[in-house]
């Protein structure tokens, strides 16, 4: 069973902004595959909802964009 931290995974800038849109997120608590995908679900929520302007990727969705990526191949 595959088991991962958050705050393992992501830089401190990208913690810094997980805690913006997630503050309730314990990134220290280790994460196995169901709970991994709920909280990889969560971000790709608020990538869908908040990064885009006009289909056109914004300033969230670019901050948003790297995490997206790194949770996708986790």
């Amino acid at each position: 069973m595959v088991q991962i931290k958050i705050n393992e995974l992501l830089t401190k800038c990208e913690l810094k902004i997980i805690y913006q849109y997630l503050p309730e997120i314990d990134v220290t608590k280790e994460l196995t595959e169901d709970p991994l995908a709920d909280f990889e679900e969560q971000v790709d929520d608020i990538y869908i909802q908040l990064g885009f302007t006009n289909e056109t990727l914004n300033k969230i969705g670019k901050q948003l964009e790297t995490i997206v990526d790194k949770l996708a191949e986790s």
